[in-house]
């Protein structure tokens, strides 16, 4: 693999490479994988070198500004580390070609949501990448701790049915007494709880994961997260 240091430099902690990596190559139903969200490729690699490892899959990249932001040095480093030809890239905006892989019937096990962190284009993601998933696939999200995506995450555990893998995503807080209020509030859960915080201190970072258990329309009504 060409460039390690680059890649961690590129937004991922070398723990939440390692998970990602596990994720898709522990995937109970091996299939396809996407990604929403290319920039200089890291997740790329990192899920490509997984698929490879298992012996099956390939992997589908949306990323609008591929070319025009990072001068394809994604796709130079997919290529560089020997993946080019289990990778596809689509340089359309997620609210474009998300819908166009339903359209092709595209169906995927795996999926990895890092794109465009605002809440809607957040909520985008993660309502097409529900329809795109095959039951029991897994749907991972990259930076959870930021207040739009988090939100759009929360609306996910409450009205989708998944289940979590890992500890429950949590928002950075820059109030120290926020800070503090929530330690005492895990101390007084149990050690579970303080476990967990843990794991998602030193491990989990800015990720989350969720199993699909089942393919299901939200009811109508809904409008609390």
């Amino acid at each position: 693999m060409a460039g390690e240091g680059a890649f961690i430099r590129a937004g991922m902690s070398l723990s939440e490479l390692v998970l990602l990596y596990e994720l898709v190559l522990n995937d109970a139903d091996p299939g396809d994988a996407l990604e929403v969200g290319m920039a200089n490729g890291t997740s790329a690699v990192i899920i490509c070198g997984a698929l490879a490892a298992r012996g099956s899959g390939t992997l589908t990249s949306i990323d609008p500004f591929q070319t025009s932001d990072y001068a394809r040095s994604g796709m130079d480093h997919v290529f560089r580390a020997g993946f080019a030809a289990q990778h596809a890239l689509v340089e359309e905006p997620n609210y474009m070609a998300l819908p166009g892989l339903l359209a092709a019937r595209r169906r995927f096990s795996f999926v990895f949501v890092d794109g465009w962190h605002s809440f809607d284009h957040a909520l985008v993601d993660i309502f097409y990448s529900d329809l795109l998933l095959d039951d029991r696939g897994v749907l991972a999200l990259h930076d959870t701790d930021w207040v739009s995506v988090n939100k759009a995450v929360r609306f996910l555990e409450r009205h989708k049915p998944y289940k979590r893998i890992g500890p429950a995503p949590a928002l950075t807080l820059s109030n120290p007494v926020s800070r503090g209020a929530r330690r005492v509030a895990r101390m007084l859960s149990g050690p579970g709880a303080m476990a967990d915080a843990r794991a998602r201190r030193e491990t989990w970072r800015s990720l989350a994961a969720y199993r699909k258990l089942r393919s299901e329309i939200t009811p109508q009504g809904i409008a609390h997260f």
